[in-house]
């Protein structure tokens, strides 16, 4: 009822509020106090609370002013080599910046992760002017025993292992390398790598059970337990899943000192009310629903499947635990991940005991290796075997056909009805109570679940023009469920392909690429393709054909592309004028540039290509201007519904002969914020305004979605347009 509450109270306030937006990329002043400090890649991160701008006002004196920012905090990124101490505060001077908003489906919201967490924006390049005398006594010599670990790790182990075992007893994921996270999300065992249930159980309860054993009565037991529990949370940074483990703990040492008996029902409820109580808007973070789903499978769903997997063997309890946790998060790991590991059930019944080993060795060797280091050394071999494993374990998992399923974000009405399904399960089996019944039952509802979240049937073909800045991608997927690219690059964004356009296809349940045209090889428009021929195939996306501009002036750029693609498997395909690519119900027609034609300027050797399907017909032009608009305009006739506008908006393309020819009933841009070259020009806009009053722009509205069934159209911008044309 609660949880109830909360959503309807945030569905009138859906975005925290940021305490100051103003004074973006300017230098500026800040005191705050330090509540936490890490190093990663020799760079300085602080997280500071309570910030606050200061106005210098003379030589020596600086007044403090507050706005709306009192209580939320900022990150702070800065060079230096020492840092100040967990309760300090700072005076602090660096450059403003904003976290970045989301301006595609699927990509990661930098500034909504944060503002949920009651963060503001981040300081870089900073420098510390001044530091009090003050701090937090208990947190720093925390702080500095977590250090003193961590450089035990880093010491006895190598970077991967010692990233590794850092994410895993010390809740500081700086070390850990993008490619071990990924492998670890992808095998679904990213648990694993947070501070959660299974250390409380190992530390908190191990404690308390050694100190009955040894004589000392239940109330100091359990106090110590609660304590060292408590210390080690803070320690490891307070994350979420630490925060209701070490909830539940205390929750469960309190019933035994009471005499008490311990409901976990409740103690989830209660738990869950805590922290929603100190921060609403966690109910849309991951962690904590991804957290709480864990242990409520097990509280929950695992009881009703033991009527029909009921058996005392060890090794159908865990798997009977593991599926009630799958079952449980499925839909949250789809909506946030995009993806489901289809081995995770298999792969964490050897997972978890390993990790429960690993933890105690890990444990073992960084706080004890603090004073005996050999201890660290010699205990670093067996940890590195079972890293090792582990590893070997994902990487076969991952190999297997169907190793993972990308099946996109599920609509709101999916999650419902999956979780409606499993209610009536839950319901179901404790009134049939027949164990053959049960099992039938069971069976059809492990089957049901994950189709009503994979299961897919597209109605309409779906144009995208994604925001990756100053740059191109145009996606189109057909209603047959083959999709593609018509370019993608970008000169102003880095690792455009990981960040931006991948998390929208698999967003979208987009696997693989059937078709991908290149318009021509300048940075801006096939970077993003070369990135994902790069990057490791179990984190790209397939590209089965590669269709090029069949030009004679062929550059470096151009048969380096070929050469990876070809490594990479993908069948290569020449296009020019007149040739037609059919797929089904989608035609895609070329109309420049002609077959061997060389060219002095790349631009005007742009691929120009128009599609159609069943009626709606479009023009996808990458950067066409002079000569090749000209030809390109020979084959246009009739009325055109969407344009993709010629080079971000150049005042160089969109020939007033082109346009009066296409008259595009949308016309659309692709270019950068605050671009260097100043697109859309003003003259691109004058030409296009005589022609279509419908113009929209990635740069003021993300990412622009149209979606046909050849009749009717529905178009969709992902952010709202602030700015008029």
């Amino acid at each position: 009822m609660y949880l109830i509450f909360t959503y309807l109270f945030l569905s009138l306030h859906p975005k925290p509020p940021y305490a100051d937006n103003s004074d973006d990329e300017q230098m500026i002043l800040i005191s705050g106090k330090v509540e936490n400090a890490a190093f990663k890649s020799d760079r300085l991160i602080l997280t500071i609370s309570d910030a606050r701008k200061i106005v210098k006002s003379g030589a020596e004196s600086y007044k403090y002013y507050k706005k709306n920012n009192e209580g939320h905090n900022i990150l702070v990124y800065s060079d230096e080599t020492k840092r100040p101490k967990i309760g300090a505060r700072i005076v602090i001077r660096g450059k403003k910046k904003l976290f970045e908003e989301a301006t595609n489906p699927g990509q990661m919201d930098m500034a909504r992760y944060y503002r949920n967490r009651g963060t503001d924006y981040m300081l870089n390049n900073a420098v510390i002017e001044n530091e009090s005398r003050e701090y937090d006594v208990i947190r720093e010599l925390l702080q500095c025993l977590k250090e003193k670990v961590l450089s035990v790790f880093n010491r006895s182990l190598n970077a991967d292992d010692a990233g590794i075992l850092q994410a895993m007893t010390l809740g500081d994921k700086n070390g850990l390398s993008d490619d071990i996270k990924g492998l670890y999300q992808r095998s679904g065992i990213s648990h694993s790598l947070v501070v959660s249930g299974l250390h409380i159980s190992l530390i908190g309860m191990g404690l308390y059970r050694l100190l009955i054993y040894l004589g000392i009565n239940e109330a100091l037991s359990g106090g110590a337990g609660i304590t060292v529990m408590l210390l080690y949370t803070v320690m490891t940074g307070s994350s979420l899943s630490a925060l209701r483990a070490f909830v539940m703990f205390s929750l469960g040492i309190l019933s035994r000192l009471i005499g008490r008996t311990y409901d976990i029902l409740s103690a989830i409820a209660f738990s869950s009310i805590i922290l929603l109580i100190a921060n609403p808007y966690y109910i849309y973070d991951p962690a904590f629903l991804l957290s709480f789903g864990a242990v409520t499978g097990v509280a929950v769903t695992e009881p009703a499947l033991a009527l029909s997997l009921n058996s005392d063997n060890n090794l159908i309890s865990a798997f009977r635990v593991s599926l009630a946790i799958n079952l449980t998060t499925l839909p949250v790991m789809a909506y946030f991940f995009f993806q489901i590991p289809v081995y995770s059930l298999v792969l964490n019944l050897a997972v978890i005991p390993l990790v429960g080993v690993l933890l105690v060795l890990a444990l073992i060797a960084g706080f004890l290796g603090c004073v005996i280091y050999p201890v660290a050394v010699l205990l670093s071999v067996p940890i590195h075997i079972i890293l090792f494993l582990i590893e070997r374990g994902c990487l076969v998992c991952q190999s297997l056909p169907f190793g993972s399923i990308v099946v996109g974000r599920p609509a709101w009405i999916r999650i419902i009805l999956y979780y409606l399904i499993l209610s009536l399960f839950l319901v179901l089996v404790q009134k049939i109570r027949d164990g053959w019944k049960n099992v039938a039952v069971t069976a059809g509802v492990v089957v049901l679940l994950p189709a009503v979240i994979c299961f897919r049937i597209p109605l309409k073909a779906e144009i995208t023009m994604i925001d990756v800045g100053q740059g191109l991608c145009v996606y189109i997927k057909n209603t047959n469920g083959h999709s593609c690219l018509f370019d993608c690059g970008s000169t102003d964004k880095k690792e455009i392909a990981r960040y931006t356009v991948i998390p929208f296809l698999r967003s979208q349940g987009t696997s693989s690429l059937d078709y991908v045209f290149i318009s021509h090889t300048d940075s801006d428009h096939y970077s993003g393709i070369k990135e994902m021929y790069e990057m490791d195939e179990s984190e790209s996306i397939r590209i089965k054909n590669l269709i090029m501009p069949d030009i004679g002036s062929k550059d470096a750029e151009y048969l380096e592309l070929i050469e990876i693609a070809g490594k990479s498997g993908s069948k290569i395909t020449y296009i020019s004028q007149g040739q037609h690519i059919k797929d089904g119900d989608l035609t895609f027609k070329c109309l420049n540039p002609g077959k061997n034609e060389i060219f002095e300027d790349k631009n005007t050797g742009s691929t120009v290509l128009e599609f159609e399907y069943k009626g709606y017909r479009g023009l996808l032009t990458g950067d066409v201007q002079y000569e090749g608009e000209l030809r390109a305009a020979g084959g246009l006739s009739g009325r055109y519904d969407y344009l993709q506008v010629a080079h971000h908006g150049s005042k160089n393309s969109s020939d007033p002969a082109f346009l009066k020819k296409a008259q595009p009933v949308v016309a659309m841009i692709s270019c950068g914020r605050n671009n260097s070259y100043s697109h859309p020009h003003r003259e691109a806009l004058d030409r296009l305004k005589t022609c279509s009053q419908r113009i929209y722009i990635t740069s003021r509205v993300g990412a622009i979605r149209v979606f046909t069934d050849g009749r009717k159209t529905i178009l969709k911008k992902y952010i709202n347009d602030l700015v008029n044309v």
